[in-house]
């Protein structure tokens, strides 16, 4: 019977994944492989290549980790695949297809390729994900429309659809994969976030060479992944790997990262990411970070009964809607979260009286014979 697989034993796995310059114990990680639960789920696959790459690749992991390679290598040929199709399609789509004059932020997975994780580190994404101008977002997804299928984000809501910050797109069955395409990084209610102050920040993506294909600044990277664990209510492995890479590799200055969450109303928020990371992870955090703003006792009960990760046995008899409610009281201040609340209130409520009128005044969806979306 396998061991269960504790957050210590998670820990060994995320520790090379993050820093494989770091020593790590090589007993603590062969139980830790041996106790993977098959199918492994996709947040553990997704860091399972990193995992081989720290070890010295696949021929030195099966040297040293021989009978655990033999399970494992399916699930890391899978995942070294999806990260080289992934790149090929987004090369091909920067370079020959999307306008010049366009430019493109590439977020999470498509930014760190060649980058945060060197092309043979792999690191597969769950979507390919482009932050855009206002003025290129409609065109951009109408190309995204041609080459592949659109999602529908909110059936039968059809103002929430005209108004969401995303859309996503499903690509030939080739790629494995979605692209979203972003007007904002998050739910522009929420957060004070600037897109044009995001593009002026940010720098040229260095494994594609392009102008117009970049990336966001290290200090907005690492908030970037912090509002997304709010929009998530969850803070996944990958991104508590991506975290630490940041900080090891990149080095944030600390003054910069806590004056931007300050003003992008994320201050709260990034204390709490943070604290997870050191509570669970701690010899995996650099000693610069080691010390981070104390989460209070109200704040770390909301977080419990919010969060995914959370113990608080309110958690489990909280619907996802209620979750997200009581999640308001995370954001810095009353103010963002009654904004965010009316935000989403008068979605909806736009969203009832068209449907009421049958008006769908933008252009097919909802028509007879084509798909709501």
């Amino acid at each position: 019977m396998k061991a269960p697989l504790t957050p210590d034993l998670i820990h060994a796995l995320v520790g090379p994944a993050a820093c494989p310059e770091m020593p790590f114990d090589k007993a603590d990680l062969r139980t830790a492989l041996d106790a993977l639960p098959w199918p492994c789920p996709p947040e553990l696959a997704r860091i399972l290549p990193l995992v081989v790459s720290a070890i010295g690749g696949p021929s030195e992991f099966e040297h040293q980790f021989g009978d655990a390679w033999g399970v494992i290598a399916p699930v890391y040929r899978q995942m070294v695949s999806a990260a080289i199709t992934q790149m090929h399609w987004l090369e091909n789509f920067v370079a020959e297809i999307m306008p010049q004059e366009s430019s493109v932020i590439l977020l999470k997975g498509a930014a760190f390729f060649g980058t945060l994780y060197p092309p043979q580190e792999a690191r597969p994404a769950a979507d390919i994900d482009l932050l855009v101008q206002a003025c290129d977002f409609e065109p951009l997804s109408q190309l995204l429309e041609q080459i592949g299928t659109r999602v529908p984000l909110h059936p039968g809501k059809p103002y929430s659809h005209k108004r969401y910050f995303e859309r996503k797109f499903l690509l030939p069955h080739h790629v494995p994969c979605c692209v979203e395409v972003h007007r904002c990084l998050t739910q522009d209610s929420a957060f004070r976030i600037d897109v044009d102050d995001l593009f002026q920040r940010s720098q040229i993506h260095p494994h594609f060479q392009l102008p117009n294909v970049r990336m966001l600044s290290p200090v907005d990277t690492l908030l970037h992944l912090v509002v997304h664990s709010y929009r998530h209510l969850d803070i996944p492995l990958h991104s508590v790997v991506d975290i630490l890479r940041i900080l090891w590799r990149w080095s944030p200055d600390r003054a910069d990262v806590a004056k931007r969450a300050r003003s992008w109303g994320a201050a709260n928020l990034l204390s709490i990411v943070l604290a997870h990371i050191l509570e669970r992870y701690s010899t995996s955090v650099p000693a610069s970070w080691q010390n981070v703003d104390h989460v209070g006792p109200g704040r770390r009960a909301l977080v419990n009964a919010t969060f995914a990760y959370g113990d608080s046995p309110m958690k489990d008899r909280l619907g996802q809607r209620s979750r997200q409610f009581l999640s308001l009281g995370l954001l810095d201040s009353p103010t963002q979260g009654f904004t965010h609340a009316l935000d989403f209130l008068s979605r909806r409520g736009a969203d009832l009286f068209l449907n009421g009128l049958g008006r769908m005044p933008w252009s097919q969806i909802g028509k007879k014979g084509a798909p709501r979306d």
